[in-house]
């Protein structure tokens, strides 16, 4: 399996996972979620697995048809194919990407409706402190949405760089360090805004 399918769809698959699991109460209902989380998880790995076997088996079928061709003709058949192959890649790792934001969302309104369900049913907490939490909720659920979408976008133009060619190694390992320098400062400035997102929720709760 290529790791380029498989990297971005597990770091979107968890990198949210601990909001989710903080909006949880009910310890069964965070090993529902998990056991669920998982299972969803299987399913796109299949998904990937299927893919790059039809695309091993597209290929092996092109290969078959360059035979008696020229060099020329060869050549020509080859820069297309790969052409419309680097396409075929690109839309379906955005399908991935796109499902697993689905599936978040989902998994976000749920836990939204579970917990106004239990706020309702609290005597001790204020209508703006349930307000407040509510909030909380939906800003932790926008940040960890905006830090996946960017991370996804930085994955695709590493993919979209390594796919011209004539790449040496040295210049393939430059746009693997700088990708990985982009990604390490995206994860600092999620946990900085993270934090001060977490310390203005606490100040407001105090407050009130």
């Amino acid at each position: 399996m290529q790791k380029s399918l498989l990297l971005p769809v597990v770091i979107v698959l968890f990198a949210a996972a601990p909001c989710a699991a903080q909006e949880q109460s009910s310890g069964t209902v965070a090993l529902s979620t998990l056991k669920r989380d998982r299972a969803f998880g299987r399913q796109l790995i299949q998904e990937m697995e299927e893919h790059s076997m039809a695309e091993r088996k597209a290929e092996s079928e092109f290969m078959s048809t360059l035979s008696g061709k020229s060099t020329e003709s060869r050549a020509k058949a080859m820069a297309k194919f790969k052409k419309k192959q680097a396409a075929e890649k690109k839309k379906f790792r955005r399908q991935m990407h796109e499902k697993m934001a689905d599936y978040q969302a989902k998994k976000h309104k749920e836990s939204v409706s579970n917990m106004r369900a239990k706020l309702a049913e609290n005597k001790q907490m204020t209508e703006d402190e349930k307000a407040t939490y509510m909030a909380r909720m939906e800003t932790r659920y926008k940040s960890g949405k905006e830090y996946n979408n960017k991370l996804f976008e930085e994955k695709e133009k590493l993919l979209d760089a390594l796919d011209k060619p004539n790449l040496d190694e040295a210049q393939e390992a430059a746009l693997r360090k700088e990708y990985d320098v982009k990604t390490r400062v995206l994860q600092e400035e999620y946990q900085k805004k993270s934090a001060e997102e977490e310390e203005e929720f606490r100040k407001k709760a105090l407050a009130e």
